[in-house]
């Protein structure tokens, strides 16, 4: 297990199966039944259309989609003070794309509503994709009218670039996008965590 120390006090620990700081779990998904609770939840809080725009998904698809071989499929959790790990959300990075001798990815999150430490969930997973998937580089897409998204991805670490015109679909109408990249050297920089001594 590895240990890092992040902003002089929590620390984050790396285990085969999980990476932990604090109360805050994140562990490689490959269980359908957290998928389709994900998926109900997202439902419910009617979030499903507003995260997954370009796709409108069954539960059967919704699962088939996140447990695919080419996609790492990450469930964030929060952890109680009882030991109980409570879905906060999932993310992804899928479509590693070799270019010579390197790789990059597509990434994404999709978080419930009212869950705190959102920007520690997504940095936890981009230590985690960059330690495990051989990749120099991630990506991602977000629709412009998703100004919170935007907003987002910039606190998390990630370059964004645009707004680019008719990027993707948003509520019916063709929208703008902005992208986000993070890439290893970039991660190096700017990283919470650091080897403990």
């Amino acid at each position: 297990m590895a240990t890092m120390v992040v902003s002089g006090y929590d620390v984050l620990d790396k285990t085969d199966n999980c990476y932990k700081c604090g109360d805050l779990v994140i562990a490689r998904c490959q269980d359908d039944e957290v998928l389709a609770y994900a998926y109900s939840r997202f439902k419910r809080e009617g979030l499903l259309d507003l995260l997954f725009y370009e796709n409108h998904y069954t539960m059967y698809q919704f699962i088939s989609k996140y447990l695919e071989d080419k996609t790492s499929t990450l469930a964030c959790f929060t952890m109680d003070s009882t030991g109980t790990l409570n879905l906060s959300g999932i993310g992804w990075i899928n479509d590693v794309t070799k270019m010579g001798d390197f790789a990059r990815a597509n990434s994404g999150m999709a978080f419930f509503r009212k869950q705190g430490n959102l920007v520690l969930f997504a940095q936890m997973m981009i230590e985690w994709a960059l330690d495990h998937l051989n990749i120099e580089a991630m990506h991602g897409v977000t629709p412009a009218k998703n100004r919170a998204a935007v907003l987002f991805s910039r606190k998390c670490g990630f370059q964004i670039v645009g707004p680019l015109d008719a990027g993707t679909v948003w509520d019916g109408e063709i929208c703008p996008v902005y992208l986000s990249a993070m890439t290893q050297e970039r991660w190096n920089q700017i990283r919470p965590w650091r080897s403990k001594r």
